[in-house]
């Protein structure tokens, strides 16, 4: 249930900065039909996880699928105000490449690692191959927001404080 609700935070995590350009271009009114959906779609697939007997992993699905319908909601209504709507689809499309990226992870993640006792080694193992398989998103948002270049001239400028 865990991996399930950890997929849904990635969709959170992102619908943040697009409600945050609602509420700065004064358009905040707009969140609340978008937050009611979400609350009450919520309510309803879990509901019906539960009714149907999927427990509590049926239950995480439907948090992050609904963690999901509120980001592309907030995405698509803010996406109105600052692009057209073919930039706006293909950006959509590229966050959810990432999303399928970190799904694939997820999938090797468990199909390796499925049995392995609790502990440091399994702790160690398992972060050690997020990070590798991470790396290469480190590379594309470097690509499009000089994240390297910033991180070293921060560092720089620590240096120079000291």
């Amino acid at each position: 249930a865990m991996k399930w609700l950890v997929l849904g935070t990635f969709f959170t995590a992102l619908t943040q900065p697009y409600t945050n350009f609602l509420i700065a271009s004064k358009k905040h009114m707009r969140i609340f039909p978008i937050l009611g959906f979400s609350i009450v779609t919520a309510a309803g697939l879990s509901w019906a996880a539960v009714h149907f007997h999927y427990g509590i992993e049926g239950v995480a699905v439907a948090i992050s699928f609904t963690a999901f319908l509120n980001f592309a909601v907030s995405y698509f209504v803010s996406a109105t105000i600052f692009a057209d709507i073919k930039s706006s689809l293909r950006r959509f499309v590229i966050l959810l490449g990432f999303f399928a990226y970190l799904l694939v992870y997820l999938i090797l993640e468990t199909a390796f690692f499925p049995r392995m006792q609790q502990g440091p080694g399994r702790v160690i193992l398992e972060g050690f191959s997020i990070l590798l398989f991470c790396a290469p998103l480190l590379f594309v948002l470097n690509k499009r927001f000089a994240l390297f270049r910033h991180f070293f001239e921060k560092l720089g400028a620590s240096k120079k404080v000291v």
